[in-house]
C-alpha cells in the first residue's frame, strides 16, 4: 500500500490484508446507527427525552475526537497510532473512531439514564460501565493491530492483555466526568420543567403518590428538538470533560505514586482497580444517601422524568446494540486469526538505536523502534512469505509495515472472559427496568 497523497481517503483493499479491522468498523457504525435510533425514539415531550439523547450523542462523537486529536498531536503525549481503515478522514483519524465514541460514551451513559438514579451514581456508574464495554475492544484491537502503542513510554508500559491500564483508567474516568457534566449542565429536570411536565401530561403528584389522566385528556407538549442554549451547555459538558479527566488522573497517580508532585508517575494496576472500586463506592453509597435525605416526592418525581424520558420507550434498538457489538468482539477473539493481519501505515517511527526522549510522565524512553523486529503483537516489516520492506539502518521511516502474531489459548479465554463480563453487566443493568417498561414508577417502589 502506498501512502496517500491526500485525505480524507478511501482503500478498498483495506479488507485483503485486515479483514478483522474491516469487521470492527462495519460494526461500530451499525451499532452507532442503533444507537442513533434509540435516542431519536425517545419521547419529544419530556426534557429528559429526545433532545437529551441526541445531544449526548452528538457530543460524544465531538468531545471524544476533540480527546483523541489532542493526544494524537500532542508531542509529549503521542505515543498510540491507528491502523490505515477502509475511510480515513486524516492520515491518522479513521472514520470509524467517531462511530466507536458515539458507542462506548453514548451506550453506557444512555444505559444509566434509564434508572432515574442520582448525579453521582449515574455519572461513576456510567465510567466502569464504559470500562466494561471498551475495554474488550481495546484487548481484541490491540492483538489484531486496528491500532498500536509505543513500545517504551512509560505512560503506557504497564498492561493488561497488551492494554495499557492508562487506556482503560482513561476511557473510565472521561465517561464519568462527561457523564457528570452532561447531568450538571443539562439536568433530567428542574422545578420549572417539573411544573411543566406535570402540566404538560396531566400528571399531579400528591402526598408523594402520583394521579395521571387518561391519554384523552392529555395534552401533550413538545421540546424543541434543540436550543442554541442546550447545545451550548451539551458543548461545554463536553469540552470540560477532557481537562477534568486530565486532572482527575493526575490526582490518582500522584497520590498512589507516593504523594508526589506533578509531572506524574505512570499510570499502574493498582491505580486502575482503586478508581473503579472507588466509583463503585462512591454510587452505592450516593444512592444510600438519596434514600436517606430526599423525601418520596423528589424521588419519585426523577423516576417518573427518567421514565418518560428513557426508560418509558422501548429500547430495543439500544439492546441489540449491545449485543452486537459484544458478539463481533466474541467471533474475533474466538474464530480470527492475527496472523493474517498486515497494518501497513502509520506506525511508531522506525530509526536510530539509543536516542531518547522525555515522555509524559518524565521518564525517558526510547525515540524510535529500532532492531527490535518481534515486539509483543507484532513484528515489523516481514509477514511470512510476503516481505513488504528492507530494514533502512539509520533512516527514520513513519510509514512501514507491521505483521500480527499467533494468539494462544490463554489469551482467548481472557479476551472471551472480558466480553462476557460486559455483556453480563449491561444484562443485569437492563434487566432493572427491563427493554420496554410500561408502568410509571410509583410510590410503593420508592419506600
Amino acid at each position: 500500500m502506498n501512502r496517500p497523497a491526500t485525505y480524507p481517503h478511501v482503500d478498498l483493499t483495506v479488507i485483503q490484508r485486515m479483514p478483522t479491522f474491516v469487521i470492527a468498523e462495519v460494526t461500530f457504525i451499525i451499532v452507532a446507527i442503533l444507537s442513533f435510533i434509540h435516542a431519536l425514539s425517545r419521547p419529544s415531550s419530556s426534557p429528559s427525552g429526545r433532545r437529551r439523547h441526541l445531544l449526548l450523542f452528538i457530543f460524544a462523537i465531538i468531545g471524544g475526537s476533540c480527546s483523541d486529536l489532542l493526544f494524537m498531536h500532542l508531542p509529549i503525549v503521542d505515543n498510540f497510532w491507528h491502523s490505515q481503515a477502509t475511510i480515513m478522514l486524516t492520515e491518522r483519524l479513521p472514520f470509524y473512531i467517531l462511530t466507536v465514541y458515539a458507542s462506548f460514551i453514548y451506550i453506557p451513559i444512555a444505559s444509566v439514564w434509564r434508572c432515574g438514579l442520582p448525579i453521582i451514581s449515574e455519572a461513576t456508574l456510567s465510567g466502569i460501565l464504559a470500562v466494561f464495554f471498551y475495554a474488550p475492544f481495546d484487548v481484541v484491537g490491540a492483538k489484531f493491530l486496528w491500532w498500536t502503542w509505543h513500545d517504551s513510554d512509560t505512560v503506557v508500559s504497564e498492561r493488561i492483555l497488551n492494554v495499557p491500564v492508562s487506556s482503560t483508567m482513561w476511557v473510565g474516568i472521561y465517561t464519568t466526568m462527561f457523564a457528570l457534566l452532561f447531568t450538571y449542565f443539562l439536568p433530567t429536570t428542574n422545578d420549572m420543567q417539573a411544573k411543566q411536565e406535570r402540566l404538560s401530561d396531566g400528571s399531579l403528584l400528591y402526598n408523594g403518590g402520583i394521579s395521571a389522566k387518561t391519554p384523552s385528556q392529555t395534552n401533550q407538549r413538545h421540546i424543541p428538538l434543540f436550543t442554541i442554549s442546550s447545545i451550548l451547555r451539551a458543548g461545554t459538558a463536553s469540552i470540560l470533560a477532557i481537562p477534568l479527566m486530565m486532572l482527575h488522573m493526575m490526582i490518582i497517580q500522584c497520590i498512589m505514586g507516593g504523594l508526589v508532585l506533578p509531572p506524574p508517575p505512570p499510570p499502574t494496576s493498582s491505580m486502575l482497580g482503586l478508581t473503579l472500586v472507588a466509583y463503585g463506592s462512591l454510587c452505592i453509597s450516593s444512592i444510600a444517601d438519596d434514600a436517606a435525605v430526599s423525601n418520596n416526592q423528589i424521588r419519585l418525581e426523577r423516576k417518573q422524568m427518567s421514565f418518560k424520558g428513557s426508560g418509558g420507550g422501548k429500547s430495543y434498538s439500544l439492546v441489540f446494540a449491545i449485543v452486537f457489538h459484544y458478539l463481533m468482539l466474541l467471533y474475533v477473539a474466538r474464530y480470527c486469526d492475527p496472523i493474517h493481519s498486515i497494518s501497513t501505515g502509520i506506525h511508531q517511527t522506525y530509526g536510530p538505536c539509543n536516542v531518547k526522549t522525555t515522555d509524559y510522565a518524565g521518564e525517558t524512553c526510547n525515540k524510535f523502534v529500532c532492531d527490535v523486529l518481534e515486539h509483543v503483537d507484532y513484528k515489523l516489516f516481514s509477514c511470512g512469505e510476503n516481505t513488504i520492506q528492507p530494514i533502512y539502518k539509520n533512516k527514520e521511516l513513519n510509514w512501514y509495515t507491521i505483521c500480527g502474531l499467533p494468539k494462544n489459548d490463554a489469551w482467548v479465554r481472557s479476551s472471551t472472559a472480558y466480553s462476557i463480563s460486559g455483556l453480563v453487566m449491561f444484562t443485569l443493568l437492563i434487566g432493572i427496568r427491563g427493554i420496554s417498561s410500561t408502568t410509571m414508577p410509583a410510590k410503593r417502589s420508592l419506600d
